[in-house]
């Protein structure tokens, strides 16, 4: 998404975040722009989507809420059915893939109310947190800066760009 100029500058003159702009050098207000909000002083709520959540990130949430236990006793479970016994398997075996998990594929995450994707299946397993969903989708929300939150993530401004508004 191309720069707004006239948004940065207003954003530059107002300081509606209260970053702290006045008296700063170019550099330094680009720096404050680019900079991930989490890690601003005092830190900042702005958030992006990642299609792609890390394995990490997974494996840290499956150890908080005991998913593991969960799908393992899930998967040998004759009283569920074929197709929820399926699910469990499928799930820890893409964890034993090692693969990050794509938010945006519709056999995962379903397409709406239906289809359900193989999440939906796996929230309604004993043990397993009903939230999961929507737990899943929030672990691809990370941190993003000033500029991203105004402009689109991935945007950094530059020198250049404060030249043209400051």
């Amino acid at each position: 998404m191309p720069l707004d100029y006239t948004a940065l500058r207003t954003e530059v003159s107002t300081d509606p975040a209260g970053l702290g702009y006045a008296g700063k050098t170019q550099g330094q207000v680009r720096d404050l722009l680019n900079t991930p909000g989490n890690l601003l002083a005092p830190p900042q709520p702005w958030t992006k989507d990642v299609r792609y959540v890390p394995l990490a990130a997974l494996l840290i949430y499956a150890g908080l809420t005991s998913l593991f236990d969960a799908l393992s006793t899930a998967a040998g479970n004759t009283a569920l059915t074929a197709a929820q016994r399926s699910a469990a398997h499928a799930a820890l075996t893409i964890f034993q893939a090692g693969a990050p998990l794509d938010t945006h594929d519709p056999r995962i995450f379903g397409t709406g109310p239906t289809p359900a994707g193989i999440v939906d299946v796996l929230a309604a397993l004993p043990g397993v947190p009903a939230t999961l969903k929507a737990d899943l989708l929030g672990l691809a929300q990370v941190p993003a800066s000033r500029a991203e939150a105004l402009f689109g993530p991935g945007t950094t401004v530059t020198l250049d760009d404060l030249y043209r508004v400051m």
